[in-house]
């Protein structure tokens, strides 16, 4: 599958940023395992910082086929690394780094709904909500985030 998504994750440096995935979803008779890839990013308030996100997942779903439609239930686990740059002039602060770097381990409930277009390819639309553990100022903070995630794969 590709996907385009929206996240919102409260991790301090950017509420929402969007990102594009792509996935292998790997079927058996009543579970999906299921692995994505994804990056994206966007500008802090005021546009000072510029965060970029790279992320992957593994999930557990379980399949539930209900008509010309499948829906699939479970849990994720990931790890997302995050770089903060900041744009423009310098700050007046100079203990404000111009550039962070973060690594974070999250944990989801997920819930996909695939739909079939044509033959073998489906349309996916996707939602995970949970938590970040986020290393940020020298202490772990655990953060919300909800993902929300469209895309189109093929089957095979």
């Amino acid at each position: 599958f590709v996907d385009g998504g929206f996240v919102y994750a409260q991790t301090g440096a950017i509420p929402m940023a969007v990102e594009a995935g792509l996935s292998y979803d790997y079927a058996l008779p009543a579970w999906h395992l299921l692995g994505r890839l994804a990056y994206g990013g966007g500008d802090s308030s005021y546009a000072v910082y510029q965060v970029t996100r790279t992320s992957a997942q593994a999930a557990l779903l379980r399949r539930l086929p209900l008509a010309s439609i499948e829906l699939g239930l479970g849990m994720d686990l990931g790890l997302a690394h995050f770089v903060q740059n900041r744009q423009g002039t310098p700050l007046v602060d100079p203990h404000t780094p111009d550039h962070l770097e973060a690594t974070a381990g999250a944990a989801h409930a997920v819930l996909v709904l695939d739909i079939a277009i044509a033959g073998r390819m489906s349309l996916r639309v996707g939602w995970r909500g949970g938590a970040t553990l986020l290393r940020a100022n020298c202490a772990l903070r655990l953060r919300p985030e909800l993902l929300a995630t469209l895309g189109v794969g093929i089957h095979f």
